[in-house]
């Protein structure tokens, strides 16, 4: 199976036997078919993520609070977590306060995936916004979510009470190539044209004087 990956045309006619047969692969195989993956240009970006994570390691995780991790429903992008403090029940954070708070939470990622810690409708609704976001692979630390209160009243964040969405997401490493001017970057429509230089608006044609316009 893994010899026929050969070219972005063989994978995309893969059918929908394409999941039945990576489960039926050997460990061997299975780390010469993902090595094909990662030597195709764009695979990764077109390919859905059940297939590209091959559904053959799970996400391994420990609960101080004894929660299980669990998906809002069957189409959930991402799991809850939830605040957990054993020694304080709940947490207020004051205007302007920037907190990390603790989860409980601690996990082992797949191979080839990271955690994308994003937000909830609920914290949103609360003006508490998200700070750092990105779980790399080979981080198995306990795992806290970074929140700023950006509203004008103080929020009271009880445990077991959720905090964020964690996505488990596969990424790549592309090889680097350092060049010696900013020209050799090269040309595009866009170039260094930054905020509000699309449009700022469906009916809009003007563009906004960003900082980076």
């Amino acid at each position: 199976m893994c010899e026929c990956l050969n070219d972005m045309e063989q994978v995309n006619r893969l059918g929908d036997g394409y999941v039945e047969q990576v489960n039926k692969l050997n460990e061997a195989d299975l780390v010469s078919f993902k090595q094909s993956l990662r030597e195709l240009p764009g695979v990764m970006s077109i390919m859905p993520v059940s297939l590209t994570g091959v559904l053959t390691q799970p996400l391994k995780y420990f609960s101080a609070s004894g929660y299980e991790l669990k998906y809002g429903t069957k189409k959930s992008a991402g799991l809850d977590l939830p605040y957990y403090d054993e020694e304080k029940e709940f947490i207020s954070i004051k205007p302007g306060e920037r907190v990390a708070l603790p989860t409980g939470v601690y996990c082992r990622f797949p191979e080839g995936y990271y955690g994308l810690v994003d937000t909830r409708s609920s914290t949103s609704k609360m003006k508490l916004v998200l700070g750092c976001r990105t779980l790399d692979e080979d981080y198995t630390g306990h795992i806290h979510v970074v929140l700023i209160n950006c509203g004008h009243i103080p929020v009271t964040v009880k445990r077991g009470e959720f905090l964020a969405h964690m996505i488990i997401s596969p990424y790549i490493q592309p090889s680097l190539n350092m060049v010696s001017s900013i020209e050799e970057l090269g040309e595009t429509e866009r170039g260094a044209n930054g905020f509000g230089s699309t449009g700022v608006g469906v009916n809009k044609e003007e563009k906004s004087n960003g900082i980076n316009d």
